[in-house]
Formats: structure tokens, C-alpha cells, sequence
């Protein structure tokens, strides 16, 4: 036998021997059920892309049981000073990377994903140190940042996050106000869209900001799902009037975008017939120059 049937023979066997393995695998550990679902499971017919705006919301967004995919409430967070959520005194809150946080005081319900963290100061302002609180409230409440704060004026709700160099906010339901650090004019943020805060500017002496887009539908809805606290049924209806939200956010800001588009490229073809009309001067000038250059030296002959 020459080699190549050889080693087609070999390559047979292996196949065979290979596919009896897998099915015996399979059969001593089948696939966990489709409710064995981690915390992090994201919904996968979402998309927060301008094309989908008009999808409605699948169930799987909100888990395959009674209730959303969620983390378990904190029986014990982390406190400092301890024991400082029972009373009206500073106190800073951290959550472990495997539960949530929900802190009611008044009319201000805070809640911490997992792995986040936040300071009371005043009964209407807490300032968050890391991670992400979704804030609801019956009347005036800011979060404070190191880069700027977070209000909401008349009560609502908004998700702030601090990310690596930035902080980000979403306003799902109602308008956010964002005053940027070294600023005096306040950033709005309207319903379904979010913006960002990050460093500081040398020249200005302000914290930037960035331009207002739609809420990443898919990501929002995830981090919701796992703080949510009430059953599948009204998630289900809570997610499609966000839905409709997002939709008119995600026309709202794509025209923005688009004129802001325009604005850039207006100032780059102005920019650039201004370069234009200095080169043509400085040609005529050199000319000029040229010319005064050549007569000098003719009559010197």
C-alpha cells in the first residue's frame, strides 16, 4: 500500500474514533437547561444600530423564567463607617461582583450593580465612586462625579456608570441635566438618548462632553434585566415603552449627528478655500516679488 491510501486510512479511523468520543461525552454531560443562564446573558436579537429602531423587544431579552435574569440583593454590603446605612450620617457603599444593591431612603430609591460603589452626602445628593447606580426619585436628586454632576430637577430616573476615564448617562424615561466640571451652562440629555463626561481641558478649564446618541438599546437593557426587582411580565412591558422611547431618541440624534456632520465638513471646505486664497496671495506676491528681482538685474547690465 502506497502512502496515500495509508494515510487516508489513518485519517479515516481517526474520524471515526473522534465522533464516538464526542457523542459519548455528550451523553455522560448534556448541555445545561436554557434557564441556567449567568447574569451577564445578553439578549441576542437586539440591536441599538439607527436600522432596528423599530424592532420589537424579544421575550429573551428578559430570561427564559418567571422573572429576569437577576442578581441577588446584598444582605450586607460593604459599609463604611459600619453599619452607616441605618443612619442620616456620610456613608459609603461598596457591592461584590455577584450581587446588587437597592438602598431606599425617603422618596430616592438607589440601586448598585455589581461590583459599584457610592457615598451619601446629603439626602439629595450621593456621590458615585465606581461602578453604576440607577436612580429613582420623587423630586430633586443629583449624583456628583468627578468629572461633573448628574440632576434630575423634578424627579425620574437615570443610569449613571463610571468607566475607565469617563463618566456615561443614560436618561431612559424622562430629561437628564449634566453640568460638566469647570463649566457654567448645563448639558441636557433627553429621554432615550445618553452622553459622557470625561477629563478636564488644559485650555478651557472644563470637563469635556461628548454629542447626545441613543441609548445602546442591547446593553441597557441587559444591566436593567439584572436589576430589576419586579417579574418577567412587566419587565417584558417596561422594555417595549423604552423601546418606543429609544426609537424616537435614536431618529433625534442621528439628524443631530447629521448636522453636525454638515457643520464639520462646512468648516473644513471653509477652512480649506482660506489656505487656497493665502497660497494665491503668496503666489502673487512671490511674482511680484520675481519680477522686481529680474528688472533689478537687467539694469544693472
Amino acid at each position: 500500500m502506497s502512502w496515500l491510501p495509508r494515510l487516508m486510512a489513518h485519517l479515516i479511523a481517526f474520524t471515526l474514533g473522534f465522533s464516538i468520543e464526542v457523542k459519548v461525552h455528550a451523553s455522560e454531560h448534556p448541555a445545561p437547561a436554557a434557564h441556567a443562564e449567568t447574569a451577564t446573558h445578553a439578549p441576542a436579537d437586539h440591536d441599538d444600530h439607527a436600522s432596528k429602531e423599530n424592532e420589537t423587544p424579544e421575550d429573551d431579552s428578559v430570561g427564559t423564567d418567571s422573572a429576569p435574569v437577576q442578581l441577588a440583593q446584598a444582605e450586607a454590603p460593604l459599609q463604611e463607617p459600619q453599619n452607616c446605612i441605618a443612619t442620616k450620617r456620610t456613608c459609603a457603599v461598596r457591592t461584590e461582583t455577584n450581587e446588587k444593591f437597592t438602598w431606599v431612603e425617603g422618596d430616592v430609591t438607589l440601586t448598585l450593580d455589581r461590583g459599584s460603589s457610592i457615598r451619601r452626602e446629603t439626602p439629595t445628593l450621593s456621590r458615585l465612586i465606581d461602578g453604576t447606580v440607577w436612580v429613582e426619585a420623587k423630586s430633586e436628586f443629583t449624583i456628583r462625579t468627578e468629572f461633573g454632576d448628574v440632576k434630575l430637577t423634578n424627579g425620574g430616573e437615570m443610569w449613571v456608570t463610571r468607566e475607565a476615564d469617563r463618566i456615561v448617562v443614560h436618561a431612559p424615561m424622562n430629561d437628564v441635566i449634566v453640568r460638566a466640571r469647570g463649566s457654567k451652562e448645563d448639558l441636557l440629555i433627553e429621554t432615550g438618548s445618553s452622553n459622557w463626561m470625561s477629563k478636564v481641558a488644559l485650555k478651557t478649564g472644563e470637563a469635556e462632553t461628548g454629542l447626545p446618541t441613543a441609548i445602546p438599546f442591547r446593553e441597557h437593557v441587559e444591566r436593567w434585566a439584572r436589576l430589576y426587582p419586579g417579574k418577567r411580565k412587566d419587565f417584558r412591558i417596561a422594555v417595549r415603552s423604552f423601546h418606543g422611547r429609544w426609537s424616537r431618541a435614536v431618529e433625534k440624534t442621528a439628524t443631530l449627528h447629521k448636522i453636525e456632520f454638515e457643520r464639520k465638513i462646512a468648516a473644513i471646505e471653509g477652512d480649506n478655500a482660506r489656505k487656497a486664497e493665502a497660497a494665491r496671495k503668496r503666489e502673487v506676491e512671490d511674482k511680484k516679488l520675481r519680477d522686481l528681482f529680474r528688472k533689478k538685474v537687467f539694469e544693472g547690465l
